[in-house]
């Protein structure tokens, strides 16, 4: 089981956030739709293979073996990104379909805000382990990368390790940013980029994203895309 906080984590939890939001929209306490970040993530790295609520029906994947957990956690997360990002592709493609003015205006983005060694995920008890932490939040502080940050403009360039402030401005001027106003796609640290070739890939794409809407039960008539979703 996975929890948020203190809560379980499942579709249905999901489903009846989605429910709050379009019921504020439609109040118009909340401003229409513009921007779908994809962005946010979960994971369980030393614990081994954990569940939602749902659990599994068809299929009963054994626990990871001993001394494997941190390499498959960190594998499942890595594979949850790239399904994120595929599934931001087949969005758009549905989105820009759409027969309503408004739906076609609503972007998808992916966001890879690079690595965040103060993020909440890297703390104690976070479910990784200590050394992460160590290293993360002992060495690879934001002060500490503040001090050596020209130096490794020079001999790192393409280093991603950020803090967390940084990576919000980007989230922030990516969802309602005069400057990303229209945008869809793949972008790191804020800057457009091209996403691996598994990702494009559109056959695998519609793969991931039909088996998505099976197990989450989505069907035609639980989004205004309707048809469209499929």
């Amino acid at each position: 089981m996975i929890k948020l906080g203190n809560v379980s984590c499942g579709v249905s939890i999901v489903e009846n956030f989605a429910n709050e939001i379009k019921t504020e929209i439609v109040a118009q306490k909340l401003d229409p739709l513009l921007a779908i970040i994809c962005n946010a993530f979960t994971w369980s790295i030393s614990s081994g293979l954990q569940f939602t609520v749902d659990g599994y029906l068809l299929v009963k994947p054994g626990p990871d073996r001993e001394g494997e957990e941190t390499g498959r956690g960190f594998q499942r997360y890595g594979i949850s990104k790239v399904v994120a990002i595929m599934g931001m592709y087949q969005l758009n493609a549905r989105l820009q379909k759409s027969p309503s003015p408004h739906l076609r205006k609503i972007t998808a983005l992916a966001l890879d805000p690079g690595g965040l060694p103060d993020s909440r995920c890297m703390s104690s008890g976070s479910d990784v382990p200590a050394m992460w932490t160590f290293l993360m939040k002992g060495i690879l502080n934001p002060l500490f990368l503040g001090l050596l940050r020209p130096v490794f403009k020079h001999t790192v360039p393409k280093l991603s390790l950020r803090s967390t402030s940084e990576a919000a401005v980007d989230l922030v001027e990516m969802a309602v940013g005069e400057g990303f106003r229209g945008e869809r796609g793949h972008f790191v640290m804020g800057e457009r980029d091209e996403s691996s070739p598994e990702t494009r890939d559109e056959g695998k794409q519609r793969a991931v994203w039909g088996k998505s809407l099976e197990w989450a039960g989505i069907g035609k008539g639980d989004t205004g895309l309707g048809e469209g979703i499929e």
